[in-house]
């Protein structure tokens, strides 16, 4: 759970809900410091985001990357 790097004060899943979706921070209700959503966990909900666009995107460019063997390979 995430806590605010001032206080370590402990937020609520519905303030993480509100922080997420903030573009300029929220409030620590404890300490009163500013908290934001640090750049490590916003590249990680990017690339969560982004999974199901690349594997559509696999999938239509499949037949572009299968390579082909004259015998079952891997056993």
């Amino acid at each position: 759970m995430a806590t605010c790097q001032n206080c370590n004060y402990k937020w609520t899943k519905k303030s993480i809900w509100k922080l997420g979706f903030s573009k300029n921070g929220a409030i620590c209700t404890n300490c009163g410091q500013k908290q934001f959503i640090s750049f490590e966990t916003k590249i990680l909900m990017t690339l969560v985001d982004l999974l199901p666009i690349v594997g559509v995107v696999a999938l239509f460019l499949y037949p572009w990357y299968v390579k082909l063997s004259n015998f079952e390979e891997g056993k």
